[in-house]
């Protein structure tokens, strides 16, 4: 999307909606996001805030990098699926964002 009031593209989470796969807890898990900035800024990936479920505990977004990794601890919370949101954003001007898109994983 181009912005023509500030002559500025925004930044692109290159990643398509999906449901990015089955977690069994205390294992480790790791999935890569991929974005891209036109204007050659540089941008951080975001978990968003009030979308869907967040992450299960143990899981976080590297924003430098667009890694999600951890290991979710045991738990009684049975098969579970969880919902986010994700977009990426210019670090130095961080209206300059992308619009979020939906992912899901499934905890065992």
């Amino acid at each position: 999307m181009y912005l023509q009031k500030y002559n500025k593209y925004l930044p692109i989470l290159l990643t398509k909606e999906q449901n990015i796969g089955t977690l069994r807890q205390n294992e480790n898990f790791a999935f890569k996001f991929d974005g891209v900035d036109y204007n050659n800024e540089q941008f951080h990936y975001e978990i968003v805030a009030g979308v869907g479920d967040g992450l299960p505990t143990g899981l976080s977004i590297n924003p430098s990098t667009g890694w999600l990794t951890g290991l979710v601890p045991y738990g009684e919370l049975g098969s579970v699926s969880y919902e986010f949101g994700v977009r990426v954003y210019e670090v130095a001007l961080p209206i300059y964002k992308s619009p979020t898109k939906l992912f899901t994983l499934d905890l065992l």
